[in-house]
């Protein structure tokens, strides 16, 4: 299994939407960030052209969408979470 991190950016994000977001979304975010990391090429995923040289990838659920990469060696970094 890969090791992953969390970027600043998407602590905080994830701080502020968990104000106001429900149990149902929180588990619905747990078990996503948990799917990427076991399979970071996970259907649904949609690659997100922020920097064509460090790819990064969307992926919607149904309250927020979590965007991330694969570094070195396979591991996740999560960096943005948009809520819906």
């Amino acid at each position: 299994m890969a090791e992953f991190a969390v970027q600043p950016r998407f602590s905080f994000e994830w701080s502020q939407w968990e104000k106001t977001a429900s149990p149902r979304d929180l588990e619905e975010l747990d078990r996503a960030m948990a799917s990427i990391v076991l399979d970071p090429a996970l259907p649904g995923r949609l690659r997100s052209h922020y920097d064509p040289l460090n790819p990064s990838f969307l992926y919607r659920i149904e309250s927020a969408m979590i965007h991330y990469r694969v570094v070195g060696g396979g591991d996740i970094e999560f960096l943005n979470l948009f809520p819906r």
